[in-house]
């Protein structure tokens, strides 16, 4: 016979030692299967986020080498105008460009900029590149510390970069239309 100061196996569900039942023990194997699949789901989680980071990664490399060239023209034309080498800065255009405006109206316009012809600390801030067109947005400083915003917008011309167009914020004060501020070549 039990004694009723220590519990049985078969104890009534008030005796101080309750061992598991099924009942419990699947709940148990429930609770432990389901922690299973966040923990699963939680790797899963973070494995795509890791190679989502290490593809944009990849991406945004790739876009900083392939704007290079790009980059390189500009600054070398930003260059050879501060060092008044206006025959190399003409021959980075693009022969559209350098169709329709000739070296001397070139150099006149560039009289006309003197602001350009004293840039320094040449920052491109946005690029956009394609196969065959970019566009390249940035500013510089003046000899006089004013900093003017800049565009250009290259094409591809045998393989190599060609500027197409310049485009400079003039000086003007901000309440003229966008179109009346920029000064275009």
């Amino acid at each position: 016979m039990a004694n009723e100061n220590f519990p049985t196996w078969n104890s009534a569900p008030d005796s101080r030692v309750m061992l598991p039942t099924a009942e419990t023990s699947s709940e148990i194997g429930i609770q432990h299967g389901f922690r299973q699949r966040v923990r699963n789901s939680l790797r899963l989680l973070r494995n795509v986020a890791l190679i989502a980071l290490f593809c944009l990664a990849g991406l945004l490399t790739a876009s900083w080498f392939r704007s290079q060239a790009a980059v390189e023209l500009v600054r070398a034309h930003a260059d050879a105008i501060r060092q008044g080498q206006v025959e190399r800065a003409y021959a980075l255009f693009s022969s559209d460009y350098q169709a329709g405006t000739t070296l001397s109206m070139f150099r006149r316009w560039l009289v006309q900029q003197d602001s350009l012809s004293g840039n320094h600390d040449l920052r491109i801030w946005d690029r956009s590149v394609g196969r065959r067109r970019a566009i390249l947005l940035g500013s510089f400083e003046s000899t006089r510390g004013r900093s003017y915003p800049i565009v250009y917008r290259l094409i591809r011309e045998n393989g190599d970069w060609r500027i197409d167009s310049l485009q400079l914020r003039d000086s003007a004060s901000d309440s003229l239309p966008e179109a009346e501020r920029f000064l275009y070549i």
